[in-house]
């Protein structure tokens, strides 16, 4: 009813349309030291409500250790606060400046003050 299998011809497209992307070979950048480099993401709503009525979580993440820190807010109109004291905390641990913030470019990041704080700070973006 059906041909066998080892008697199909190999049909290049079939082979082309099921192959998969490679993984990436190249090698991934690492921050040079601790604090050089730090990601973040805000988060939230956070349901059901938690004791002390945080809606929202803002993480940093480390780049060259994986440490993260998450600060817990009530609105997102404190994230820049929220950036203002881990950038202070990094510098006054650390003794060296964070350079890079990684981030999504939400509406929290590029907002006027979070801006001028990080520019001022002479943060890369």
């Amino acid at each position: 009813m059906f041909p066998q299998v080892k008697n199909l011809p190999f049909c290049k497209a079939y082979a082309i349309g099921k192959s998969h992307q490679l993984p990436y070979k190249g090698k991934l950048r690492k921050a040079p030291y601790s604090g050089n480099t730090v990601h973040s993401d805000l988060s939230g709503k956070i349901s059901p409500l938690p004791i002390g009525g945080g809606q929202y979580y803002l993480k940093f993440t480390n780049d060259f250790s994986k440490f993260k820190t998450i600060y817990i807010l009530k609105k997102k109109s404190e994230t820049c606060e929220a950036i203002k004291d881990y950038i202070n905390q990094v510098k006054t641990n650390q003794n060296k400046p964070v350079k890079v913030m990684v981030n999504d470019n939400g509406a929290e990041y590029v907002s006027g003050d979070v801006q001028e704080f990080i520019n001022k700070e002479g943060i890369r973006m």
